[in-house]
């Protein structure tokens, strides 16, 4: 290799040298610098998405809690499986286009519920009737937002109190 170096006249040696500079810097730029801009873009639109969700929770929690503090005075006996009952009954009609998943006894005479593609409005108004009708309170409560504006996922757990 040395041999063939020596062997080559001073112009083909700078020739070589410039060329082996811009491979060079081509191949920083195409198999690090770019991939690791590409990354941060994507990172960065990830957690603005991220910031908007949470945003939109943190205004759900808020609608909750004041839902929360809506029948309070309620002193209503509801047994475990009349609470399944009534989330079957009351979900159905209520929760207009949603799909009541799955509603499951818990301990201490609660039910968690399962909720699919629900407006998140209606399950507000549900949720209320619950609370000031039967004397039924949100335990927890987690949402996913969907892709269709104002439509939720959510998991919860409904006490009788």
């Amino acid at each position: 290799m040395k041999a063939w170096w020596n062997g080559l006249q001073s112009r083909e040696r700078q020739l070589i040298l410039v060329a082996s500079v811009i491979v060079l810097v081509f191949a920083v730029y195409t198999f690090a610098w770019a991939p690791l801009q590409k990354q941060t873009k994507r990172l960065t639109r990830q957690v603005e998405t991220q910031q908007q969700q949470l945003a939109a929770m943190q205004q759900m929690a808020a609608k909750i809690k004041l839902l929360g503090k809506f029948g309070k005075g309620t002193s209503r006996k509801t047994t475990t499986s009349s609470l399944t009952a009534l989330v079957y009954q009351t979900g159905q009609k209520t929760l207009r286009g949603a799909q009541l998943k799955r509603v499951e006894e818990g301990q201490k005479r609660s039910v968690r519920v399962w909720v699919e593609k629900v407006a998140f409005d209606d399950m507000l108004i549900w949720l209320e009737k619950l609370q000031k009708t039967h004397g039924v309170s949100v335990d927890s409560f987690v949402a996913e937002r969907q892709s269709e504006p104002g439509r939720v996922n959510a998991r919860l757990t409904l006490k009788a109190s």
